[in-house]
């Protein structure tokens, strides 16, 4: 990837979840449907918040006796912009380590998710670069720990035309993303073993992620036979 382009951090805010599920916040936790749901890792998926966690029972937030002990939180000011929300924890072995989805506005997340909002790129134009194939090639090739972790996204570099909203390479990607949000299960991959058409949303940003760095034919197959896809 070029050195001299934007970095993600440089565009984009990038911090942990605002509720740690630890000893000293066990007072602001229940079990109990009794005020909001705090989103966990195992509710992302790629491209879809999940409403019921895939591990672990769901945990609810007390939330008026939560903000009055963390008034002085700065990450209270982020809580209500729609964010871009990762699986912090993604074992080594994962057939994915960043996985992503959108994080409405007001949710609450454990540190278990890693919370990203855009300040010079469209939410969604970045949702499909982070859930690309080249992408998640990129950080393999440096991430050597179970964690997805600020410093290691912040140092990935943008295709300068993605920071331009109105840009063609924006539009399209921002588009066929729009389309995967609305059927989630249909045109993006759920795992490794599944093979979408070429036509399909999420083989057509990968197309376009690949065009935009600048791969050429045998190093896309690098990049396809080291995520173990033949298409």
């Amino acid at each position: 990837m070029k050195t001299d382009w934007t970095r993600l951090g440089d565009v984009a805010k990038i911090y942990v979840g605002e509720v740690f599920d630890n000893a000293p916040n066990k007072k602001y936790l229940s079990n109990e449907p009794i005020g909001p749901l705090v989103c966990r890792g195992a509710n992302i998926d790629r491209y879809l918040l999940r409403e019921e966690s895939t591990q672990g029972e769901n945990r609810y937030l007390k939330e008026e006796l939560f903000k009055k002990g963390k008034q002085r939180a700065i990450k209270f000011e982020f809580l209500y912009k729609t964010r871009l929300g990762l699986q912090r924890g993604a074992a080594v072995d994962n057939w994915r380590r960043l996985i992503a989805c959108i994080i409405p506005a007001g949710i609450y997340c454990f540190d278990t998710i890693l919370l990203i909002i855009p300040k010079g790129i469209d939410i969604k134009v970045l949702l499909g670069l982070i859930n690309s194939d080249l992408w998640e090639w990129r950080f393999r090739c440096t991430s050597t720990t179970n964690h997805v972790n600020e410093y290691e996204l912040e140092e990935l570099v943008i295709p300068p035309c993605l920071l331009d909203p109105n840009s063609q390479k924006s539009e399209k990607l921002r588009n066929l993303a729009e389309r995967i949000l609305k059927d989630p299960y249909n045109l993006a991959r759920r795992s490794e073993q599944q093979a979408l058409q070429p036509n399909y949303a999420d083989s057509q940003i990968d197309v376009i992620v690949f065009q935009l760095y600048g791969l050429k034919e045998e190093e896309i197959a690098v990049v396809r036979n080291s995520l173990r896809r033949e298409k």
